[in-house]
């Protein structure tokens, strides 16, 4: 699932909410999905993927946490 949202956090909750139920869904039929989160600049990205799993890990008690997250760097890394 890949979910493209608005540069602003708090705007993403009402189209966030019916995706949570989705992949919680296929999340107990056994299905392993994939997500991906981007905002206009992707600086929010990582913010709004934490923001999905903490409402998935609310609607499917015993999913997991995320891993702490690695410091944050400006840089790009080089595809080569």
């Amino acid at each position: 699932m890949r979910f493209i949202g608005h540069p602003e956090l708090a705007p993403n909750e009402p189209f966030l909410l019916p995706w949570v139920e989705k992949v919680a869904q296929w999340i107990e039929e056994g299905r392993h999905p994939y997500t991906f989160f981007h905002t206009a600049d992707n600086r929010h990205a990582p913010a709004l993927a934490r923001s999905f799993h903490q409402k998935l890990m609310a609607r499917l008690p015993g999913l997991p946490a995320l891993p702490e997250r690695e410091p944050e760097t400006t840089e790009q890394l080089g595809l080569l």
